[in-house]
């Protein structure tokens, strides 16, 4: 996933404004007569095509015009075709210097150029104070070297100081640094001011320049401590949205929050986090990694030695800071790893890092205490996901926990990405305490809800035909429903089974833990389990109901009955779909209100000509599939445009998202039409962020984006925890009961032949408007005994009109009251009609 482009990060802005520095002057050097074979050589091709600069912006003048030439012919241009140079900050005075003895009578530096300059000085200079706020001991070495950059950045301002436009020069000293200050925390810890306002000012390299500039970086230990304190500001950000939701999710406010939605969210989080460490991960590199510069932090804000470091990282007084810094975290992982997997060797029971009890109070134990319950979570979590990823590679989801925990079975290595992780982790078993256990059976027990109706369905079918619904088909929904099954006996579960083989000692392990431990461990799996499994229970569910035209036909029969007042009943189920799907996608032209248009609308609906009914045709004549014209049936497509951007990351767990400008606004855009739609509190509570939702997508905090994301996830739960396959068995039952009802008057209108097959039961709906409209004599009458149906249906002692609104509600991970389970056993097994009454029904659902 690449990080977007619209995302602030402290170090991206840091290092848009050094690269902006670095070009203004070699640029502008160039222009007053500078060689450029003096500047720092550029990579070599191969240089380039491996490590490829991080761009400032968009190409300009010839490289511009380049780009597009390249573009129209369908080829790419030559790495070399643009030069580029990283430019040595040593060298930074000796250009500076170039470019004020050059006398160019019309010189003048841009007052950008002194803000920017002044914000990257300000951020060096801060360093050594924030560590000595920690406690940390002067480095004198490590100083000197601060000051020898700063000091450069200073000289450079000095000898250009008498270039400042005149609107600049004005302002005294004191004013500029004030201002400069207020400037940068602008920038790098940014207000929604900032958020709002155009782009940042920075210096353009000078003239019609196309090359690309841009500072060295530095490759020494103190640069390497600057760049990890501008990364934990950025993981800091991340890390307290997602500690905020989790907490406001176990208040009263947040149980209107999707815990899928919580899920998808909070592993977003991850994946920013994991990708603004990649982009910083060269720094790191040749100091040992992010870690490795972790450890040398902690080292100057304790001012001790490393080994002093890891023995104090037990000890009471050092919970807090080892907590901020991810320095607990990763030395655990670290020893986790250092121990070698032997397959059955591996299997490690309950209780053996340790006894969990989440129903301590978090906040009242000791440092001590603290240290040993975040080894018995991430001890128990990690040895689950390294199992997983040892013996079931086709998992279905994966959090960047388990993704980490893969990079690590691959290259030998913890990836930081993993340590943020597994603190994100940390921090939310220490927000929910307990509901990360019982939220588990809640989780298993919604998931087999979901596949009732799919066994229903695959049941019903076996014996049942029809030209839409191919073998195929049928195999998707068979095996949606093993898949359930599957993961509701944990894989995870049933490999160590296989594994601990016929050796007791291995066997008594495997008995010793619970089932499901990872789902209890990681909160974060076990909401992306449930909108995996929503999703997939939501496609073929969507599949069936058109495949079987067991929704959408219906819908024309319940619409005519109300219209002409034979039925004063509200169907909720239907009517949500209405709401949900648009009525344009049930009635094509509208909603009708008359006869006529109940039948043609029929028609077009389903694809048939309209003359098929209203010709007068002979009795004999019944409609098959030959009847179908080549405009087809118009099916129903779910409108779930943030489902669709995630669906490749979290319902086919592939890659990561691409976030792309546009995906961002689709998601802004989204939200925003969402939001004024709807007044369920649970689509606004994730945003922090107060901006109008119609901003224009150029800069955002990580918080804000994901608040977004979430508010915009939470307007499509309902659409995707709907229950299409109940709707359809229970449409399915209600149908037969109206042929049981109707079959005589159908026969002698349209002879006995006017229905073959059971897969006919939907096109019945159209016979009997086409008789409502008068195919013998106009008869509307014929549509009371629907309407008795219809009202027996909604009646206080069947509310099978209501079953699948209560059963998306259970499906969408929130606590309401549900129907009883033998209600919904019923529905699935099918109501008749009384035959004393045709019109009246044993439904029994909701």
């Amino acid at each position: 996933m690449m990080l977007p482009p619209a995302l602030v990060s402290v170090y991206r802005e840091y290092k848009k404004d050094t690269n902006s520095i670095a070009s203004w002057l070699a640029s502008t050097a160039k222009e007053c007569g500078y060689p450029p074979d003096l500047l720092s050589n550029p990579p070599s091709s191969k240089q380039q095509q491996q490590q490829q600069p991080a761009k400032t912006g968009r190409l300009k003048g010839k490289a511009r015009t380049a780009a597009k030439k390249n573009k129209a012919k369908g080829t790419t241009p030559e790495t070399t075709s643009v030069p580029q140079y990283i430019i040595s900050i040593k060298d930074f005075i000796s250009l500076a210097e170039y470019i004020s003895a050059a006398k160019i009578p019309a010189l003048s530096v841009p007052e950008a150029f002194f803000n920017t300059l002044h914000r990257v000085i300000f951020v060096r200079s801060t360093f050594s104070a924030e560590l000595s706020g920690h406690g940390a001991k002067p480095d004198i070495e490590s100083d000197a070297r601060h000051s020898y950059f700063v000091g450069i950045l200073e000289k450079v301002g000095e000898v250009l100081k008498p270039f400042k436009p005149p609107t600049a020069s004005g302002s005294s000293d004191a004013v500029d640094a004030l201002t400069n200050q207020f400037d940068t925390l602008k920038v790098y810890e940014p207000s929604q001011d900032f958020l709002n306002a155009p782009d940042i000012p920075r210096p353009k390299a000078a003239g019609q320049d196309a090359a690309i500039y841009e500072a060295d970086p530095s490759p020494t230990l103190e640069e390497a401590l600057i760049a990890f304190s501008m990364l934990s500001k950025d993981l800091a950000e991340i890390r307290e949205f997602i500690t905020d939701i989790w907490s406001m999710f176990i208040t009263e406010e947040g149980k209107l929050i999707d815990p899928a939605v919580m899920a998808v969210v909070t592993n977003t989080g991850l994946e920013f986090a994991a990708n603004i460490i990649e982009d910083m991960s060269p720094i790191f590199k040749e100091y040992g990694g992010a870690f490795a510069v972790c450890s040398q932090h902690m080292t100057r804000v304790l001012g001790a030695t490393p080994e002093e470091v890891r023995k104090r990282t037990s000890q009471d007084d050092y919970y807090d800071v080892c907590n901020c810094s991810y320095f607990f975290v990763g030395n655990l992982l670290h020893t986790l790893a250092a121990v070698p997997w032997r397959g059955s060797a591996g299997i490690y029971p309950d209780g053996h890092f340790g006894v969990y009890d989440p129903e301590k109070d978090w906040t009242s134990m000791t440092g001590e205490q603290k240290f040993e319950e975040d080894t018995i979570i991430i001890g128990e979590l990690y040895m689950e996901a390294l199992a997983l990823v040892h013996h079931i590679p086709d998992y279905p989801v994966s959090d960047e926990f388990i993704r980490g925990v893969k990079k690590f079975k691959e290259t030998k290595e913890i990836p930081f990405s993993l340590i943020f992780a597994a603190q994100i982790t940390l921090d939310i078993h220490h927000t929910v305490r307990g509901f990360a256990e019982t939220s588990v059976s809640t989780l298993l027990e919604r998931l087999g809800a979901m596949n009732a109706p799919l066994k229903a369905a695959i049941s019903h079918h076996k014996n049942l035909k029809s030209p839409h619904w191919s073998s195929s088909n049928e195999k998707w929904l068979e095996g949606t429903s093993e898949r359930i099954d599957w993961f509701l006996k944990d894989p995870l579960y049933e490999v160590k089974k296989l594994i601990a083989g016929r050796d007791p000692k291995a066997r008594e392990l495997v008995e010793a833990t619970e089932k499901h431990r990872l789902l209890r461990r990681s909160p974060i799996v076990a909401g992306l389990a449930l909108y995996h499994y929503r999703a997939e229970v939501h496609d073929v569910g969507v599949a069936v109901a058109n495949a079987w035209g067991s929704i959408a036909l219906p819908a024309h029969l319940y619409n005519a009955v109300v219209q002409e007042g034979y039925s004063d009943h509200f169907w909720p189920d239907m009517e949500f779909l209405f709401n949900q799907f648009g009525q344009e996608q049930f009635f094509v032209g509208g909603r009708p209100d008359n006869t006529a248009d109940y039948v043609t609308r029929f028609m077009l609906q389903i694809g048939v000509s309209a003359s098929v009914f209203t010709n007068r045709r002979r009795r004999s004549k019944r409609v098959n599939i030959d009847d179908f014209s080549r405009a087809g049936t118009r099916f129903l497509k779910p409108r779930v445009p943030i489902h669709s951007s995630l669906r490749g990351r979290y319902q086919n767990n592939t890659s990561q998202m691409n976030w792309s400008p546009e995906s961002i606004q689709e998601i802004l855009s989204y939200a925003q039409r969402q939001q004024e739609r709807t007044s369920s509190r649970g689509a606004t509570v994730m945003l922090k962020s107060k901006r109008p939702l119609a901003a224009k997508a150029d800069r955002f905090s990580p918080p804000e984006l994901l608040g977004y994301l979430g508010g915009a996830m939470e307007c499509e739960v309902l659409k995707l925890a709907f229950p299409y396959t109940l709707f359809h068995m229970a449409n399915w039952t209600i149908l037969g009961g109206l042929k049981t009802g109707y079959d005589s008057l159908l026969r002698d209108s349209f002879g006995p032949e006017y229905m073959q097959h059971e897969w006919q039961l939907p096109l019945m709906i159209g016979h009997i408007l086409a008789l409502a409209d008068g195919v013998d004599d106009e008869d509307d009458s014929v549509l009371e005994l629907a309407g008795r149906m219809l009202d027996t249906l909604g009646s206080q002692d069947v509310k099978a009109a209501a079953i699948c609104s209560s059963q998306m509600l259970r499906f969408s991970g929130r606590e309401y009251d549900v129907p009883p389970e033998e209600d919904v056993d019923l529905i699935l097994s099918g109501w008749e009609t009384d035959k004393d009454d045709e019109d009246d029904s044993e439904s029994d659902q909701d």
